[in-house]
């Protein structure tokens, strides 16, 4: 299994600093056209993929929706379940499913795991 490029390896590559990878990659900050050709053909020589835990840092959100069932191989529950990951199809939010198994101190600490990974607030 080979790892994907991180900024820092981005930044080494391009010849460019980690905050112009940053700026580069996040849009927010002009950056030199040729700059940001080289940090671009970088991120795809070196297959980048964000690192989905940083950027929820860093926005403040997880970009992660939360969900306890009681036992999700039930009929109802596997409805609700496809109905939320239906909804939240292409919104850049991902679902997290925990099981309570109908028993209290499980789902005490299927809550205590879901925010152990600071779900995102409407």
């Amino acid at each position: 299994m080979t790892r994907n490029g991180t900024i820092r390896d981005i930044a080494r590559e391009a010849g460019v600093s980690i905050s112009t990878v940053s700026r580069a990659l996040n849009g927010q900050v002009p950056v030199a056209p040729d700059k940001l050709q080289r940090v671009l053909d970088a991120t795809r020589r070196l297959r980048y993929e964000p690192n989905a835990a940083a950027q929820g840092l860093v926005r403040g959100r997880s970009m992660t929706v939360g969900v306890l069932t009681q036992d999700i191989a039930s009929p109802f529950y596997s409805e609700v379940s496809r109905g939320i990951d239906a909804a939240l199809a292409g919104s850049g939010y991902q679902p997290i499913f925990v099981n309570g198994h109908w028993a209290v101190q499980d789902e005490a600490a299927a809550i205590t795991a879901l925010t152990r990974r600071q779900p995102s607030r409407p």
